[in-house]
């Protein structure tokens, strides 16, 4: 698991050093080739659901976007709900990337661990 992250980052640097050197003019400086997005959830009651989902993105070319994520999780529930209370903390990371086929399509990968 811990291999498979540590292939993705390095998958992601040779991405980002191969689009420096290839890609200079994309016409934007390193700032407008970032991009923030992720999820955000919270559910209370009987079940407590907390999900933190940030991401950060980076634009090598007008098509591909790549970037890494971190996950958090939890969930608990009482004994009204199924019986028997149970809690759960989930955390981890991602490694993604987008490549946008036309102005309104595209596919996206993921991997998260």
């Amino acid at each position: 698991m811990i291999r498979t992250a540590i292939f993705g980052l390095i998958f992601l640097l040779i991405a980002i050093t191969s689009s420096a050197q290839i890609n200079g003019g994309l016409g934007q400086n390193f700032g407008e080739r970032i991009s923030f997005g992720g999820n955000f959830g919270l559910g209370f009651g009987s079940i407590t659901y907390v999900n933190l989902s940030p991401r950060i993105g980076y634009k090598f070319t007008e098509e591909f976007t790549g970037g890494l994520g971190y996950i958090y999780q939890y969930i608990s529930y009482d004994k009204s709900v199924y019986g028997f209370p149970f809690q759960s903390t989930t955390y981890g990371g991602s490694v993604f990337g987008r490549y946008r086929f036309l102005e309104t399509f595209f596919a996206t990968a993921e991997f998260q661990s």
